[in-house]
């Protein structure tokens, strides 16, 4: 089964193709050689843990950074340009993504400068979180008898401070547990 993340940047990738100024120059990756402006990339910046939904199975829900960079060249016009180009970036996120994640949010634009040889870039990364159910695996029952150890964080809290009961965050022990 493909992964959650790959899915959320392959659906905003086919729902912005050929549906801005960018036409089909829209990526699932930062990374990609070209001359052509303007041009799309997708990302997924962070992946996050909130909570456990479910013991077992085990569901747990994330957050993820989804980035979608706006690239164009900088010319006199540039800022309308980029406008126009987020504005229909923002009119073409379904924000439900076809029932792959619970929500998609809004959360910035932030607007960067880069010069790459003889062009000036502007680049508007616009970002939304994502919040998603995933399933951990479990292992086969063949694959559990070959395990002969686990490893063992132990977090407590600062003895320092007092008004702290309960893990602080920090790992301050770890164990390896032989079976």
């Amino acid at each position: 089964m493909t992964h959650i993340r790959t899915q959320i940047r392959e659906y905003v990738v086919n729902g912005l193709k050929n549906k801005t100024h960018a036409q089909d120059r829209v990526y699932d990756s930062r990374i990609h050689e070209t001359d052509e402006f303007p041009m799309i990339n997708v990302a997924i910046q962070r992946e996050r843990f909130l909570e456990v939904y479910q013991q077992s199975p085990s569901i747990i829900k994330m957050a993820s950074e989804l980035e979608i960079q706006a690239v164009i060249k900088v010319d006199d016009n540039f800022a309308k340009t980029l406008d126009t180009l987020c504005q229909q970036i923002e009119n073409r996120i379904d924000y439900s993504l076809a029932e792959l994640v619970d929500s998609c949010t809004y959360n910035s634009t932030e607007i960067i400068f880069l010069e790459e040889q003889e062009n000036v870039l502007a680049i508007a990364k616009m970002t939304y979180q994502v919040e998603y159910m995933k399933e951990e695996p479990v292992l086969p029952a063949d694959d559990e008898a070959n395990l002969d150890q686990f490893h063992v964080d132990y977090d407590m809290a600062d003895p320092n401070d007092g008004s702290v009961t309960g893990p602080d965050g920090q790992i301050d022990a770890t164990d390896i547990v032989d079976v």
